[in-house]
């Protein structure tokens, strides 16, 4: 035990059998990001093929889109969900001890990117504004920049 400031630090070791039940835990979460990924692709792709199906349409096309719209309010409860998921199992891992899962967060970041860019296009759907469809396709972009990254 020692003093630093007005805060007590206490320094405990883990048990053995504690650490290496966290390291497993921690490496079976690694792979997690991989399934991650996979689900972010499709949704990327998804989405991009909206935007280039949805960017020519007229008005009128625009607010008759209703399929269009329910995929994607279905693809953003996924994309939450997502988000939520790879937050709540990097905080695990980082109370067990471990650093901050890289490849969790990136997740979480390209899933908020992807969800941004779904609400964008809802919104150029509903009320045709040319800056929400500039700012889906700006999103897009930002999160196919973080699945890029190493």
């Amino acid at each position: 035990m020692r003093y630093v400031g007005a805060a007590l630090l206490l320094s405990v070791s883990l048990p053995a059998h504690v650490q290496a039940q966290a390291q497993a835990q921690a490496q079976a979460q690694a792979q997690v990001p991989e399934l991650y990924l996979d689900e972010l692709n499709e949704v990327t792709v998804e989405l991009r093929d909206a935007i280039a199906l949805v960017a020519p349409m007229s008005s009128d096309e625009r607010r008759s889109a209703v399929d269009i719209q329910m995929s994607l309010y279905r693809s953003s409860e996924s994309l939450r969900r997502v988000e939520r998921y790879a937050r709540s199992q990097n905080n695990d891992l980082v109370r067990l001890g471990n650093a901050p899962n890289r490849a969790l967060l990136r997740s979480a970041a390209i899933a908020v990117q992807l969800d941004a860019a779904q609400q964008m296009l809802a919104l150029y759907l509903e009320l045709g504004d040319r800056i929400f469809l500039d700012n889906a396709r700006a999103s897009l972009k930002m999160a196919m920049d973080l699945k890029a990254l190493r």
